[in-house]
């Protein structure tokens, strides 16, 4: 049986606010992020995103090693993939009922 892959870092495409919310989680449990998105102001708005969150998952508990300087961006997918052991699109179009 073939042992399971750390995780250590985590693509995280095309995101938007519930994206970024997972994006600033991941970095909270120590984990890299790689985030790739096209958008206009992507970066900037992502950056701030996770500064703003920052203070509440501080007050919750970081993990070893967690620190919003572990998150990276790019306008390459195929870059953010290739380095990633995780990948996370949200999709704002799905929708879920009940």
């Amino acid at each position: 049986m073939a042992k399971n892959r750390e995780i250590r870092n985590v693509a995280n495409r095309r995101y938007g606010r519930d994206g970024a919310s997972w994006a600033a989680y991941y970095l909270s449990r120590g984990l890299d992020v790689i985030a790739t998105r096209s958008a206009p102001n992507a970066e900037a708005s992502l950056r701030k995103y996770v500064d703003e969150a920052w203070t509440l998952l501080s007050s919750t508990g970081l993990k070893p090693g967690a620190s919003r300087d572990r998150l990276a961006f790019t306008t390459d997918m195929k870059q953010a993939l290739s380095k990633a052991d995780l990948s996370r699109r949200t999709d704002p179009s799905v929708r879920i009922s009940r």
